[in-house]
């Protein structure tokens, strides 16, 4: 930390001491009572310095960087005394000038503090960026599997970098193959891309090896939920609550799961539960809103949306669920006016805005729909239920030999859900009934 400060990084493989007896125990050991002895020996000749070494020793004593290791270990707590390690550097350096020249001392005393605000500001701007900290780690330490996990887990969550997360998580978990945070983090992110069959398989292999980790089981009871299949993901959910019964997004999924299935009496037991604990976080909130939408309960919902809407106005989720209140009271134009704003919100994630196609055909605008599915299409050619989603929108806006021949290039339906084989179906059907015209390219 005070010869070569660049070598720190927010992550790295670092063995850490397991006896007093090692020599890194010891010398740190010595080296901080002979600071110790020595700051309080100088206190009234050299104050300044002396009240330096010891706020140095008295900010880092909380942490384990105490006791240096090979490396210094938790780093991430003690950045901000790079100031005070600049401050007995350069008054060291102006003790050694003290006396007739005064400009001398000045001229130290200023570089020390330039190098102090320069190093400061430079490890602040990157241990402020969620995802640049880890990249920085990664080209320090590119065996660090810690850092590639922290690195994973920061761009599963940006909706604008999901490629690098599907690599970035791969990585990892090739790596570190029993992190369950990595495994969730890279089935999240190839759902997000629509990859769903790879992202099923992914979830599999992760429940075999840990087949009771609440995390996984509630991302298999998600990805259950998102290919429409209520009657798998119900189990997974129950078992997720049975290890961890607070957890509300499971709550309410799996009340979602049992209105599927046509188990209503379950759901309100449900959802009093869920409110008996007392949410108040946005994202509780905002499952709270749509199941009471789901339920009928409009009232309800609204005055929690007007709530989250002056938490977070422009939440691109939030709208979504604005809009389906506004879809259900009747109120279209309203309804498309927020499906607006979430689009400009959320250009940049698939997910989001394959929720808004489906909000558009809910709500009749099927060129809206259009749009958006054909970009989606260009973006992710192998997503092959948004392709199924395009057809669907062509159909419904009359497009049919258009509608066929994009149908011609699926092989089959995206996924076993009931939703989707029902598109399926039907595009089948009209393009049997009314099959494209061939085209004649003048051949005999």
């Amino acid at each position: 930390m005070l010869f070569h400060p660049g070598l720190l990084a927010a992550g790295y493989e670092v063995e850490v001491p397991s006896t007093l007896a090692d020599p890194f125990v010891l010398a740190g050991g010595v080296g901080i009572v002979l600071l110790l002895v020595s700051s309080l020996a100088t206190a009234r000749r050299y104050p300044i310095p002396s009240l330096a070494v010891m706020w140095l020793l008295i900010t880092i004593s909380p942490t384990s960087s105490f006791v240096p290791g090979p490396l210094l270990m938790d780093e991430d707590r003690t950045y901000l005394p790079f100031l005070a390690i600049y401050m007995v550097l350069g008054a060291a350096g102006a003790l050694l000038w003290v006396g007739k020249r005064k400009w001398k001392v000045a001229l130290v005393a200023g570089v020390a503090i330039v190098g102090a605000m320069l190093s400061t500001s430079a490890r602040c701007v990157t241990w402020s960026d969620r995802i640049w900290i880890w990249l920085d780690a990664i080209g320090k330490y590119p065996g660090a599997v810690n850092a590639q996990g922290g690195l994973c887990l920061q761009l599963s969550v940006s909706p604008d970098r999901v490629n690098e997360a599907v690599s970035a998580c791969t990585t990892a978990l090739q790596q570190w193959p029993q992190s369950t945070s990595i495994g969730s983090a890279l089935v999240r992110s190839l759902a997000r891309m629509g990859r769903l069959k790879e992202a099923n398989e992914v979830a599999d292999r992760l429940l075999l090896k840990n087949p009771s980790d609440p995390q996984l089981l509630n991302m298999a009871g998600h990805l259950a939920w998102q290919q429409d299949r209520p009657h798998l993901a119900i189990p997974k959910y129950e078992a997720s609550l049975r290890k961890s019964p607070w957890d509300i997004h499971a709550m309410l999924y799996l009340a979602k799961c049992y209105l599927e299935v046509g188990a209503r009496n379950k759901v309100g037991k449900l959802i009093a539960q869920a409110e008996r604990l007392h949410p108040t976080s946005p994202d509780q909130l905002l499952w709270l809103a749509e199941m009471h939408i789901v339920l009928g309960d409009l009232d309800r919902s609204q005055a929690l949306l007007q709530r989250l809407g002056r938490e977070r106005p422009d939440h691109p989720e939030t709208l979504l669920a604005m809009t389906q209140l506004a879809q259900r009271r009747g109120k279209l134009r309203e309804s498309m006016r927020l499906l607006d704003r979430v689009e400009v919100l959320a250009s940049k994630d698939p997910n989001t805005m394959l929720r808004v196609a489906r909000a558009r055909l809910r709500g009749k605008d099927f060129t809206g729909a259009t749009r958006i599915l054909r970009r989606l299409n260009a973006q992710f050619p192998k997503a092959d239920h948004a392709k199924l989603l395009l057809v669907v929108a062509l159909l419904d806006a009359g497009r049919l030999p258009e509608a066929c021949r994009l149908f011609g290039e699926l092989t089959g339906a995206p996924n076993p859900s009931a939703a989707t084989i029902r598109h399926y179906e039907r595009a089948q059907r009209r393009c049997r009934e009314n099959p494209p015209p061939v085209q004649n390219d003048g051949a005999p």
